[in-house]
C-alpha cells in the first residue's frame, strides 16, 4: 500500500489522468482493494493526519490537498473555464446534484458543463451507459463524488474503456456545497485545521469514522510501514 502511495503522491495543483484523494478512512478502505489505488495517476493527501504520518514514514514533500473550496476545487474549475474544457460532474443524491449544478453555473458562468447527474445507478447497465455517454460527449474533466471505492471504481472502469481525460474523486464535496454554499468551512475552522471537528458537528454520523476508524488506521499504517521496510 505505502509503496503505491509513495510512487504516486503529489502536491501539485492540477495534473492529468485519474486523481484520487487519501485520508485515514479512505486509506483503510482502499488498502483492501489496492488494484483501485494502482489505477490512479496521482494521489493527493486529504487531511493533516495522513500528511504527518507519511512524512514520518519517509514520504517527503507532502501537503494537504482536498477536492473542496478550501483547496483544489476552485483552481480546477477555473482552469477548466479558462481552457474551455468539457466538464461533467457525477455524484451525491438527486436533489444535491441539481443544486450543485446550479452552483457551478453561477460560480463559473463560462464553464462548459456538458453532463451532470446524481451518483445513484439502478444497475451496472446504467453505469456502463453513463461511461459511454461521457466518452461520446468528449468530456475532458470529470468530477465524481460517490464515496470511497464506488467513485474510484467508476473512474477506473471508465479509463479501461479508453477515456483519457482528467478525473477527480471528491467524496462529499457536492453534497456539502449544495447544502452550505461555496464556503462549507468557517474561516477560523479552516485556518486552525479543525475541519474534522466541523464535519462531525455538521454530520454526526461521521463520529465513528473520526474515532474508531481513525484508530484502526493508525494500526494498519504501522503494519504497512513494517511490511514495506521488510521488502
Amino acid at each position: 500500500m505505502l509503496n503505491i502511495v509513495s510512487q504516486k503522491v503529489t502536491d501539485e495543483n492540477e495534473k492529468s489522468g485519474l486523481s484520487f484523494f487519501l485520508n485515514p478512512y479512505s486509506y483503510l478502505e482502499l488498502r483492501k482493494q489496492q488494484n483501485l489505488l494502482s489505477s490512479a495517476d496521482n494521489i493527493y493527501i486529504d487531511g493533516q493526519w495522513l500528511c504527518h504520518f507519511l512524512k514520518w514514514s519517509g514520504v517527503t514533500n507532502v501537503k494537504r490537498r482536498s477536492f473542496d473550496n478550501s483547496s483544489l476545487a476552485p483552481d480546477v474549475f477555473s482552469l477548466a473555464e479558462k481552457n474551455k474544457s468539457r466538464v461533467s460532474v457525477i455524484g451525491s443524491d438527486y436533489e444535491s446534484a441539481v443544486k450543485f449544478k446550479q452552483y457551478l453555473l453561477n460560480q463559473y458562468p463560462n464553464l462548459e458543463l456538458v453532463m451532470s447527474r446524481d451518483g445513484y445507478f439502478k444497475d451496472d447497465k446504467e453505469v456502463r451507459q453513463t461511461h459511454l455517454d461521457i466518452i461520446d460527449k468528449q468530456v475532458d474533466l470529470l468530477i465524481v463524488g460517490m464515496g470511497v471505492i464506488r467513485q474510484e471504481q467508476f473512474l477506473k472502469d471508465l479509463k479501461e474503456l479508453g477515456w483519457n481525460g482528467s478525473g477527480y474523486t471528491c467524496g462529499g464535496f457536492m453534497h456539502q456545497t449544495a447544502g452550505k454554499g461555496h464556503d462549507y468551512y468557517p474561516k477560523w475552522i479552516d485556518k486552525w485545521n479543525l475541519r474534522f471537528i466541523y464535519r462531525i458537528w455538521d454530520e454526526p454520523k461521521l463520529f465513528r469514522r473520526y474515532t474508531i476508524d481513525y484508530g484502526k488506521f493508525v494500526g494498519m499504517f504501522l503494519t504497512d510501514i513494517v511490511n514495506m521496510k521488510q521488502k
